[in-house]
């Protein structure tokens, strides 16, 4: 078989696996049942096809000698980039007018690892929680493209070695490759589920099975004359479909339960015989569209899906969601015809002209990509953009001023600033994203905290400091564990490094106990996983009741007091529910009254201190259970931001918050200056001056 011999029954395997993850991406539901929960298989499918289609002509070439590097990467440009390169650039002008500062700055920085395929490793890095919700990233899909580039970089080369050097062991070498990827997948799957899901290396057998069948179709192999050929098909569709409606979030993936749909893709194409129901199906004319138009409807799903969330600041309606379903396709079929068809023809659009459009697209994302990240997601673009820019400055306490440390990475390490008493405390802030809030104010004001002598943050994303106990993150049914207990005891240990030692601790607790996002009753409910306090024995997780968690957490503080350790316990900060930047900025610029403060107190932004009391109640008993200490000061941020039956989220002229539960810099500051006061009053530690 030609190289060049049209196969319609692949396109129609891709309409399959792009329908899936349309489907999957937009959530669909019946009643509380989802429809399609393992639809991401789509993906798998799509590099199982593709693994296929492209070894399928290298190895013609190879055959023929006429294989050429440069001829190959440019196929890939032809086939890639102007369709990619249209919906970024088309993508980037709706992200700047519709996105806030701190998710059109991660847009930036993701748009810049799309331009250079390296997205998978992008989102990989990023903060699970603390990072823009999955359902608010338009260019999260842009992952599966980077391990396909990443793997088209080598595979060729080392594919033309083994052609040339060992050609009767090149189906050995690629066997051996599948089992070798497929075993680490396995591996990675149940100790590194995030590298397992992102990186190549684990991705690499679903891409050499689909070259794998065209070594043995280039072998002259007959693969059609199976007296099982009329039904191994059914076989194959059926594995994949299977697992697009049992599996769910909650599956390892990829891993050996993936073999399945990924061996029913390899026998739809191997057996694929045209006496078959599923061939006559796959080869219907609207299946056949719907896979020649797939690249672009990939393209284009997510962030049409993305940009009517974040407009709507809710979750879709099923209505909502076929009308988006239906301008995707739309788009996505003139893109096919107006730039992909064109550019992919050799008639049409010279070799010189696709690598000039290639390289000026790929240039001009990128810097796109680079002044939005040097811009810090441009507060200015808003009307309000002076609220804004205070409302997001100084978010990570690294990137401030002549004390910027180098080395700092929230996850992995830690950073010390110095202070300015050389014989003084060390500082801490241990705990979650809402302790991290405190760590900006507290470097840019050590200069004026006479008693520190340095101030390490020890803070990462819903990384709540207790022993013994993890977090399960659940994101409809992926359930995710943390791996806690080892990142608590490290923390631990890096505190007993030092003498003097204050401890500012505390966290987004009422998140972890009542296991649901904030919803403040008034309309503004958050989006997002829920989180649960777990032990994990073997493989097993078990869900913690208030008194394991309390038990715990009690440990943990006594652990902390009976070092000599000075103990600052930060009860709950009050969650909002609406983005707070957002919220204000649209009231300012509908309701404009001729000066801001005006406008600000007109048409202030608050929520029920019920509703907070109610939230927060087990919360506020677990931290109550907390026995008396000399070393133990207690602070209630409630009392900076509620009053007569409200909570707050600004003044005249400052927002209290960044988002809809963490504070600003602003916000944050009020806190560290109540801090200060009550080290003072409760230690006699003055915080400025000549004491300390």
């Amino acid at each position: 078989m030609s190289a060049t011999t049209y196969r319609p029954e692949i396109d129609g395997l891709r309409a399959l696996a792009i329908l899936l993850v349309v489907l999957y991406h937009a959530s669909f539901t019946i009643g509380d049942v989802s429809i399609f929960p393992g639809g991401y298989i789509g993906v798998d499918v799509f590099f199982v096809i593709s693994g296929y289609l492209i070894s399928r002509i290298l190895l013609f070439d190879m055959k023929a000698g006429t294989f050429s590097v440069f001829r190959f990467y440019e196929r890939r440009a032809r086939r890639i980039l102007p369709a990619l390169i249209t919906v970024t650039g088309i993508a980037s002008v709706f992200a700047w007018h519709i996105l806030m500062p701190d998710s059109l700055l991660e847009y930036g920085r993701s748009l810049l690892a799309t331009a250079f395929f390296s997205a998978n490793i992008f989102f990989l890095k990023l903060d699970a929680y603390t990072a823009e919700l999955i359902a608010h990233r338009p260019l999260l899909h842009m992952w599966s493209l980077g391990i396909e580039e990443q793997f088209y970089i080598v595979f060729p080369l080392l594919l033309f070695w083994f052609f040339t050097k060992f050609n009767r062991r090149l189906v050995g070498f690629l066997c051996a490759g599948f089992i070798a990827s497929l075993l680490l997948a396995e591996y990675c799957s149940t100790r590194y589920p995030g590298a397992n899901f992102y990186l190549a290396p684990t991705r690499v057998w679903e891409l050499v099975g689909g070259s794998l069948l065209a070594c043995l179709e280039s072998k002259a192999l007959n693969f059609r004359q199976s007296p099982l050929s009329q039904y191994l098909p059914l076989l194959g569709i059926s594995a994949i479909l299977a697992f697009a409606v049992f599996a769910d979030d909650g599956l390892r993936h990829p891993s050996l339960f993936t073999f399945p749909p990924v061996l029913g893709t390899m026998i739809l194409i191997w057996f694929a015989d045209s006496r078959s129901a599923v061939f006559k199906f796959l080869t219907l004319k609207p299946v056949v569209w719907t896979g020649l138009i797939s690249y672009s409807l990939y393209l284009w799903h997510q962030p049409v899906f993305v940009f009517a969330r974040v407009r709507l600041e809710r979750s879709l309606l099923t209505q909502e969601k076929m009308v988006l379903i239906t301008i995707c396709f739309l788009l996505a079929a003139l893109t096919y015809f107006l730039v992909e068809k064109p550019t992919r023809n050799r008639s049409v659009t010279s070799s010189r002209t696709i690598w000039s459009i290639g390289l000026t697209g790929s240039l001009a994302i990128a810097l796109f990509g680079l002044f939005v990240h040097l811009g810090e997601g441009f507060p200015t673009r808003f009307f309000a953009a002076k609220l804004i820019d205070e409302a997001m400055q100084d978010r990570y306490a690294p990137n401030v001023g002549p004390l910027k440390c180098k080395n700092y990475d929230p996850e992995k390490g830690h950073c010390q600033f110095q202070g300015v008493k050389k014989d003084g405390y060390t500082l801490f802030t241990v705990g979650d994203s809402h302790i991290r809030t405190l760590d900006a104010p507290i470097v840019k004001n050590l200069e004026n905290i006479d008693f520190v002598s340095s101030f390490i943050p020890l803070n990462s994303g819903t990384s709540f400091f207790t022993f013994d106990l993890d977090i399960l993150q659940i994101d409809g049914k992926k359930q995710t564990p943390l791996g806690l207990v080892s990142y608590n005891r490290n923390r631990f240990e890096k505190i007993m490094e030092f003498d003097k030692q204050i401890v500012i601790t505390g966290g987004r607790l009422p998140l972890y106990l009542e296991h649901d996002r904030f919803d403040n009753a008034e309309g503004g409910r958050e989006q997002g996983g829920k989180c649960s306090f777990v032990k994990t024995a073997g493989k097993d997780t078990v869900l913690q009741g208030d008194e394991e968690v309390l038990s715990s957490y009690q440990k943990t503080i006594a652990m902390l007091l009976g070092k000599g350790i000075k103990v600052i316990l930060i009860y709950p900060i009050p969650e909002v529910g609406w983005d707070v930047p957002k919220e204000m900025s649209e009231r300012v610029e509908q309701h404009w009254l001729g000066r801001m403060e005006k406008t600000m107190q007109t048409y202030a932004l608050t929520t029920s201190y019920r509703v907070f009391k109610d939230r927060t109640l087990r919360a506020y008993q677990l931290y109550d259970s907390i026995d008396d200490h000399p070393n133990l000061l207690r602070i209630y941020p409630e009392t900076l931001f509620c009053r007569e039956g409200r909570c707050t989220t600004h003044n005249d002229t400052s927002l209290y918050y960044r988002d809809d539960n963490h504070l600003s810099y602003y916000g944050a500051m009020m806190v560290l200056e109540d801090i200060l006061g009550q080290i003072q009053t409760k230690w006699g530690i003055p915080a400025s001056g000549d004491g300390g």
